[in-house]
């Protein structure tokens, strides 16, 4: 039949649904010559078979995700989970996938009520392990939707129903790394990720794939006169599992980013750089693109900007050929604020134009947001206070913005920064206020700390 053959189709290119590592043939790109097929296969079976339109869907997830099509895949696979209603684990995968393509689509509000039933989904099963991984995909969400405290509670049952399962406890520590950075605690972060490593080497590299790709998504730097610099670096949720071996390579990566939270660009370029030789050795070219964005990163805040633009330079021709539209967008930024650490005003802004272009094109609102973050920050480079307060204030919308509640609060604080600048003292003090509230609701230590020392330097003057 056309639709079971479609459905074969999609299939082989979902690549959750076996723990082999396919390299570029793990793309979804070829799925778009064969577009109108598929969406034609899941009208049939939406109207006759439900249960296969759910299926189908689920395997045309990531092929949504990476190719842009992002409300059309979440009207799709809200159609078909209204006609499958049925509590069965597949419906709990098109769940987690349809918050993916909600929160890219700017739409944070469902994510509690999906990752409660998909927990509901699995409490009466006898099976504990999914339970508990169900409980971490709650945390998952809870955490992503800014409420830090219930994501902890969620996260902290999973560990107790995970009793030894390595899969649990390894994506646990790796989750909890990623929140750690994300408060500025680097050495805590350090210690979770090297936590995770543990658990992955014990872990059965052909097992199916369990490991959520997620990174701590932003960096915050501070120049020798106190300014900080928000960075939107890499996608946080990025709608991708993957095995132990791969996840060896992000966790790396993300060990990485806590090393260069705490200052060591050396050891955190040396992380990197381990994580792009553990992804070519498995061929595996998404993950090799992500850590050359990490590293090039990295070398952006050393300094080193020749090879910042080599390893940037290499993870987009990667990102382009594989024919993920995020991520060239998100390569794209990097190339941007690194011109901008040259001094290069122009091609700074030209690049970033691009990588909006492209997310305004596909309805990402995250990326379009983050966009208007560096361009203030360009703006702000060029000596232009006003264009880059505005700019700012628009991305104060990020608080709504699945997965960058972190980020609202340095925004406010680059803003206050800002406004002292411009001899704004009203101005400064309201959005120092607001910074607060921000951080102590978060419990962003880096970000309760820098309030104090501001306040200190600010009463010696």
């Amino acid at each position: 039949m056309h639709r079971d053959f479609y459905l074969a189709l999609a299939e082989s290119h979902d690549l959750e649904l076996t723990a082999r590592i396919s390299g570029e043939r793990g793309t979804s790109l070829p799925l778009e010559a064969d577009h109108d097929n598929l969406r034609a296969a899941l009208r049939s079976a939406l109207d006759s078979d439900p249960d296969s339109a759910l299926q189908l869907a689920v395997a045309l997830q990531r092929f949504w995700v990476e190719r842009g099509y992002l409300a059309e895949g979440r009207r799709q696979l809200d159609d078909a989970l209204a006609r499958a209603s049925a509590p069965t684990p597949l419906r709990a995968r098109a769940l987690f996938g349809q918050s993916v393509l909600a929160i890219r689509l700017g739409d944070g509000s469902q994510l509690p009520s999906i990752g409660a039933e998909i927990v509901a989904i699995h409490r009466p099963r006898k099976d504990r392990a999914a339970l508990a991984y169900a409980c971490y995909q709650q945390a998952i969400l809870l955490w992503m939707r800014g409420t830090w405290n219930k994501a902890r509670a969620a996260l902290d049952e999973a560990c107790a129903l995970a009793d030894g399962e390595l899969p649990v406890l390894a994506t646990a520590a790796h989750q909890r790394g990623i929140w750690a950075v994300c408060r500025g605690e680097g050495r805590a972060a350090r210690e979770a990720f090297a936590t995770c490593l543990r658990l992955l080497a014990d872990l059965d590299s052909e097992a199916t794939p369990f490991f959520p790709v997620m990174t701590p998504g932003y960096a915050l730097e501070e120049d020798p006169k106190g300014r900080m610099s928000l960075f939107f670096e890499e996608t946080v949720l990025v709608g991708r599992l993957v095995g132990a071996a791969q996840a060896r390579g992000y966790a790396l990566s993300n060990l990485a980013w806590a090393t260069r939270l705490d200052g060591d660009t050396d050891e955190a370029a040396a992380a990197a750089e381990e994580s792009v030789d553990c992804f070519r050795a498995l061929g595996d070219p998404h993950g090799e693109s992500l850590a050359l964005n990490t590293i090039g990163n990295i070398c952006r805040t050393h300094r080193d900007h020749e090879k910042a633009r080599a390893y940037l330079d290499a993870g987009l021709l990667i990102r382009r050929r594989l024919g993920d539209r995020r991520e060239v967008g998100i390569t794209l930024g990097n190339i941007g604020l690194l011109a901008m650490a040259v001094g290069d005003i122009d091609s700074a802004r030209a690049a970033i134009g691009r990588a909006r272009a492209g997310f305004e094109e596909t309805g990402d609102i995250p990326g379009a947001m983050n966009s208007l973050l560096h361009l203030g920050l360009v703006a702000r480079a060029a000596g232009d206070a006003a264009t880059a307060r505005a700019l700012l204030t628009r991305a104060l919308d990020l608080e709504h913005v699945a997965g960058s509640t972190c980020a609202t609060g340095w925004v406010t604080v680059m803003l206050s920064q800002l406004a002292q600048e411009s001899r704004d003292p009203a101005g400064a003090d309201a959005a120092t206020a607001r910074a607060l509230g921000l951080f102590t609701q978060l419990g962003d230590t880096a970000g309760l700390e820098h309030l104090s020392r501001a306040a200190r330097a600010q009463s010696r003057r």
